[in-house]
């Protein structure tokens, strides 16, 4: 399972980490490929298969090479439970960390991680509708205009006073 940001630039999962610092995203014949690197660089060439029972935590990753704060691999349940409550501590047979407890424990890190992103683009599409109202806005004072109404009748229109629409419109709209 991973997520992606709206615009597609960034895309995160629950990595296998290893005891080498190596990450594994891809499942693979009963085990994991490791190949993100501990710099957090995907190293295709240098990839590794490793087994299931390798896997001594998971950790949250972002293809932008980010990694959030690792959850330990307990080797048995009662390990795990003895960690106690807050502990990032889980168990796991298979080298999957449960469900619940990705969407717990990693799934936050990397929202977290994104939601400056998510921001930006929120502005980024704000600022173009902005733009793009203003050439409408611009558009429809010369439309005015052309039918014959006055610096008041825009002035009423949008807000403002006469004097304020000609002084925002008169060298931009041609009568």
């Amino acid at each position: 399972m991973g997520w992606t940001t709206d615009d597609g630039t960034h895309e995160g999962w629950a990595g296998k980490l290893f005891a080498d610092g190596w990450v594994a995203s891809s499942y693979v014949n009963h085990g994991f490929e490791a190949s993100w690197a501990p710099d957090g660089s995907f190293q295709w060439e240098q990839r590794t298969w490793r087994p299931s029972e390798a896997v001594v935590g998971w950790v949250p990753a972002c293809e932008c090479s980010w990694r959030g704060e690792a959850v330990t691999r307990a080797g048995t349940p009662e390990a795990a439970a003895a960690a106690g409550p807050g502990a990032r501590t889980a168990y796991s047979k298979d080298g999957w960390l449960p469900e619940d407890l990705e969407e717990e424990l990693i799934y936050p890190q990397w929202e977290a991680h994104v939601a400056p992103l998510d921001l930006a683009a929120a502005v980024s599409r704000a600022h173009r509708e902005h733009v793009r109202a203003g050439q409408v806005l611009d558009e429809a004072v010369a439309a005015m205009r052309a039918a014959g109404a006055s610096w008041g009748d825009v002035g009423r229109a949008t807000g403002m006073t006469r004097q304020s629409a000609n002084e925002r419109w008169a060298r931009r709209v041609a009568v």
